[in-house]
């Protein structure tokens, strides 16, 4: 397997394990502060999730374009 698809599982089961948490559930509607909280964790892990999937396309282009430049499979 790829140096990018081992880095990208990694980072996929760490961000499944964080998507999880209790922190990043709203509560009752009288829990602004928590709910406020809660959000901005939901909104920081949607940005991590994306720059995960950038990085992983990155990396694999790069590897796979290595590997024609070399000419090989």
């Amino acid at each position: 397997m790829s140096k990018a698809r081992t880095t990208f599982l990694e980072h996929i089961i760490a961000y499944k394990g964080a998507t999880e948490a209790d922190l990043i559930v709203s509560r009752a509607p009288v829990e602004v502060l928590h709910n406020a909280q809660a959000q901005l964790l939901r909104n920081g892990l949607a940005v991590v999730g994306y720059a995960i999937l950038e990085d992983f396309i990155r990396t694999r282009t790069a590897e796979i374009l290595s590997r024609i430049g070399n000419g090989t499979t």
